[in-house]
């Protein structure tokens, strides 16, 4: 990959909607676009509830907010979206060959997750990989008196400005802020509704 950081164009956030456990089958997948502090662009998509779709959903949103060939960066909220369902920074960045960096307010608890995929899920070996690759290799910043963990992909020098620079009105990067927001009211309408998400 041979994006720098001194040419980062613009910064999508990725959040997931809420959903009925055992009753929802999808939940919605919002993608926030945004060009230094301005919120430009949003698109939609659905994710299954623990399902295996989480990468593929991410990188069908990214591309649709993504113009020609700029430069950007991807944030998610943690890498499980829609419960389980595992959103790879890794492979997400392969695709789309822009830097992916996963927030986390707190440090997951490998051992809890562990014993929760052991439980529910015959294929947990595939998602617990992921999950501890991940969760093993995070690096910590302090912002506004709070302990924020990543995990960047590629892990480049200064993403930790980048994370700090894309926090205005609270303790988490604006785009994942917006997508969150967003997200929320989208499939809180579909719970209320009990429509189905079609894109």
């Amino acid at each position: 990959m041979s994006i720098s950081l001194e040419r980062i164009e613009s910064y999508i956030g990725l959040d997931d909607g809420m959903f009925l456990k055992e009753k929802s089958k999808w939940t919605v997948l919002a993608g926030v676009k945004f060009v230094g502090t301005s919120w430009i662009d949003v698109a939609f998509t659905k994710i299954s509830v623990d399902g295996l779709d989480g990468t593929d959903s991410a990188e069908r949103t990214v591309k649709r907010l993504m113009v020609n060939s700029e430069s950007a960066v991807i944030f998610l909220d943690g890498i499980t979206y829609a419960g389980f369902n595992i959103v790879d920074p890794d492979e997400l960045s392969a695709r789309t060959d822009l830097i992916v960096v996963a927030v986390f307010m707190r440090r997951p608890n490998e051992e809890r997750i562990l014993k929760a995929l052991k439980l529910h899920f015959p294929d947990w070996e595939d998602r617990w990989k992921i999950i501890h690759r991940v969760s093993s290799k995070l690096s910590e910043i302090n912002v506004r008196g709070r302990t924020i963990y990543f995990y960047s992909s590629p892990n480049k020098a200064g993403i930790s400005l980048l994370i700090r620079k894309n926090i205005v009105t609270s303790k988490v990067p604006e785009p994942l802020r917006i997508a969150d927001m967003l997200a929320k009211e989208i499939g809180k309408m579909f719970v209320r509704t009990g429509k189905g998400i079609s894109t």
